[in-house]
């Protein structure tokens, strides 16, 4: 199962990372437009590099785990959920 997050993940960034592309093609086209379009770029570039290889290592290191989520949901009490005050 977790080759198929793997594979989604995947194709999630292949997206993202064709609309920077694109993006980036236009800040060099238009960079004597704006003194800024270039190093915003640039920040952009290593946060979603960045946040690409951290999303990778997240699912490694869950895959190496068992992929199991462990999510404990503390236990209420049940009279209280149930009365409703007007």
């Amino acid at each position: 199962m977790s080759i198929v997050y793997i594979w989604i993940y995947t194709l999630f960034l292949v997206g993202v990372w064709g609309f920077f592309i694109l993006a980036r093609l236009h800040s060099h086209q238009f960079k004597e437009f704006s003194k800024n379009i270039v190093p915003i770029t640039q920040l952009l570039f290593f946060t979603l590099l960045t946040l690409s290889i951290l999303g990778y290592m997240l699912l490694i290191f869950w895959w190496n785990d068992g992929g199991n989520l462990d999510i404990r949901i503390p236990s209420s009490d049940q009279n209280s959920s149930n009365n409703i005050i007007y």
